[in-house]
C-alpha cells in the first residue's frame, strides 16, 4: 500500500515539475525559433495579426535587437507598455498587442488609448491579451495614472498621435516608468520633418522641412534629441540630461529613436 502511495507522489510531482517547466519554456515559444530580424519579420507577418511595424515602418532590426536583449536579460516575463491601440489603422486595432501576446506569452501587455469606444470593444473582442488604460498622452496626469499601480516596464513605446509636444511629454512623463536596464521606444519620429493629419482628430503633426522646428516655429521632438539630450551623453559617458535621469544611450533607426537606461547597480 505505501509503494502504490509513494508511486502516486511520485508520479504527482513529475506532473508538476512537467508543468512548471513547460510553462517556463513556453513563456517565448515564438522567440526560440527565431536567428534574426528576418526571422521576427516573417513571425510577425505569419502571426495572423496586422501591424505596419515590419511592413511599412520596417522596424524588423529595431525590435528583434531590443527584444533580444530583453529575453536575454529579463530573470521575470518582459513587461511591455504602448502608447496607442492603433483604432484608425486601415487593418484594425490591436495589431501589435497581439503580436507581443503571441511572444510573451506569460509578459505583462499595457495598452494607453485616447479613443475609449474603440478601446473597450477591442478589449470585449479580444480577451486576456493587454491591460487597456485610456487618456490622452500630452496629459501628464493620465499618463501618470496609467502606470501608477503598475511595477516598472522593461519597454515602453510610443506610437500614438506623433505631434512632437505629445512625444516629448509622454517620453519625460513615463521616463521613471522604465526599469533599469530597460528601453523607451518612439516610432514615427519623421513627424518632426513632416505634417500629416493625426487619424481620429483635428490635430495634424506639425512638422517643419528642416526637421527642427514645427509650423508654431517651437522645436520638434527629433530637434529636443539631437539638440538638448545627445549633446549631454557625447560630451560625457557618465553623464545624462536632467530631463532623462539614468540615459545611458540614444540610438536612431529608420524613422524611431531608441532611449535606453542604464542597468542597476
Amino acid at each position: 500500500m505505501k509503494d502504490i502511495q509513494h508511486q502516486k507522489m511520485t508520479y504527482k510531482l513529475l506532473f508538476h515539475c512537467f508543468f512548471i517547466c513547460a510553462c517556463l519554456a513556453s513563456n517565448v515559444p515564438a522567440w526560440k525559433t527565431m536567428r534574426s530580424a528576418t526571422d521576427f519579420k516573417s513571425f510577425v507577418a505569419n502571426s495572423g495579426f496586422s501591424t505596419d511595424k515590419t511592413t511599412l515602418h520596417t522596424y524588423e532590426t529595431m525590435y528583434w535587437q531590443v527584444l533580444s536583449k530583453l529575453v536575454q536579460e529579463a530573470k521575470t516575463p518582459p513587461r511591455i507598455f504602448e502608447i496607442g491601440l492603433g483604432c484608425f489603422m486601415p487593418h484594425g486595432p490591436g495589431g501589435s498587442a497581439n503580436v507581443w501576446r503571441s511572444i510573451f506569452k506569460f509578459g505583462d501587455i499595457h495598452v494607453f488609448e485616447y479613443q475609449r469606444e474603440c478601446g473597450r470593444q477591442w478589449e470585449q473582442e479580444n480577451p486576456n491579451v493587454a491591460v487597456l488604460h485610456y487618456g490622452d498622452q500630452s496629459n501628464p496626469a493620465d499618463l501618470l495614472a496609467a502606470v501608477s499601480n503598475s511595477l516598472p516596464f522593461d519597454l515602453i513605446v510610443d506610437d500614438g498621435s506623433h505631434m512632437s509636444e505629445h512625444q516629448k511629454i509622454s517620453l519625460i512623463t513615463l521616463w521613471p516608468s522604465v526599469a533599469p536596464g530597460g528601453a523607451y521606444i518612439v516610432e514615427d519620429v519623421h513627424s518632426s520633418c513632416m505634417n500629416w493629419n493625426v487619424p481620429g482628430t483635428k490635430l495634424s503633426t506639425g512638422g517643419g522641412g528642416d526637421c527642427m522646428r514645427d509650423g508654431q516655429n517651437q522645436k520638434t521632438f527629433f530637434a529636443h534629441v539631437v539638440q538638448d539630450w545627445l549633446p549631454v551623453l557625447v560630451r560625457s559617458s557618465q553623464a545624462a540630461p536632467a530631463d532623462l535621469p539614468g540615459l545611458e544611450s540614444i540610438t536612431f533607426y529608420h524613422e524611431a529613436v531608441v532611449f535606453t537606461k542604464k542597468p542597476a547597480l
